[in-house]
C-alpha cells in the first residue's frame, strides 16, 4: 500500500497490473479500544515503515512484539524510504531486533546495519540480486515490558 489518510492503494508486484484502491485504516484507530495487544504481524510487501507511523501510538501504549517481513528491495521502491531507516525506527520506539531464520533459528543483532550486513551477504551467496527479505523480530527492549 501507498499513501497515507483513509484511503491507499496497492502495487502489483507484476509491474503491468497496475493498482488497487482499498480504503485503510491506521492500527492507532483500529485498537484503540482494545485492553490488550500482544503481537503485532506484518507482510505487507515493503510497506512496512509507512504502516508502522499508523501505529506508533499502538506501539507506545501496548508494546507488543512486532514480527515483520524485512524486504530492502521493496521498502525502497514502495516505501521510498532506506530500508535501514525502518529498523533504526523500531529501535528509537526501545525495541531490540533479531532475524529468524527459515529453520527457526533466532539471530540477535546489536545494530540496525548489522541486519543490513547480513541481508546483503544473504543476496551475494544466493546470488539473489537483492530479491531476499528477512523476518524480523522485534522484542521490547525492557524485558519486563511485555511477557508472552
Amino acid at each position: 500500500m501507498s499513501g497515507y489518510g483513509p484511503y491507499a492503494y496497492v502495487h502489483s508486484i507484476f509491474k503491468d497490473a497496475g493498482f488497487t484502491y482499498v480504503q485503510g485504516i491506521a492500527i492507532d484507530e483500529l485498537v484503540r479500544d482494545e485492553s490488550r495487544l500482544d503481537v503485532i504481524k506484518m507482510d505487507i510487501e515493503g510497506h512496512e515503515p509507512v504502516a508502522l507511523q499508523g501505529m506508533r501510538r499502538t506501539i507506545a501504549r501496548y508494546r507488543p512484539i512486532i514480527v515483520s517481513e524485512f524486504h530492502p528491495k521493496a521498502i525502497r521502491e514502495y516505501s521510498r524510504q532506506e530500508p535501514q531507516d525502518y529498523l533504526e525506527a523500531l529501535v528509537s520506539m526501545g525495541y531490540s531486533l533479531s532475524v529468524v531464520e527459515p529453520t527457526g533459528k533466532v539471530i540477535d543483532f546489536i545494530d540496525p546495519s548489522e541486519i543490513m550486513t547480513h541481508w546483503r551477504n544473504l543476496n551475494l551467496q544466493f546470488d539473489s540480486r537483492d530479491a531476499m527479505h528477512l523476518d524480523i523480530l522485534a522484542r521490547p527492549s525492557n524485558p519486563t515490558e511485555h511477557s508472552l
